[in-house]
């Protein structure tokens, strides 16, 4: 049986807040656009879209990625990637910001 971890995914893990400023933080919706899964690794391809209303801070997607990493870390034993690297990539670059 094959996993679809893209649907896995946008259900248990479909929005990431970086908590500045502080006490909401900034929203962001996440759509995965393409998982791979081989042997050792696991590739996202996402896409954020912010749901807060913009203001003078906006978060890169470098930090974004580590959110997410961070986030994926601590479900990790759930969706059976405890021994997996994690690699994510997103659709945008930043200078499309």
């Amino acid at each position: 049986m094959e996993t679809d971890y893209k649907r896995l995914f946008q259900k248990i893990l479909p929005r990431i807040t970086y908590n500045y400023p502080s006490p909401g933080g900034i929203s962001y919706d996440i759509t995965y656009e393409n998982i791979l899964v081989t042997e050792k690794t696991i590739s996202f391809r996402v896409d954020y879209n912010r749901t807060t209303p913009y203001n003078k801070i906006t978060v890169v997607r470098r930090l974004l990625n580590e959110v997410l990493r961070h986030e994926i870390r601590d479900i990790e034993r759930y969706v059976n990637l405890k021994n997996k690297a994690i690699m994510i990539e997103c659709k945008k670059s930043e200078e499309q910001l």
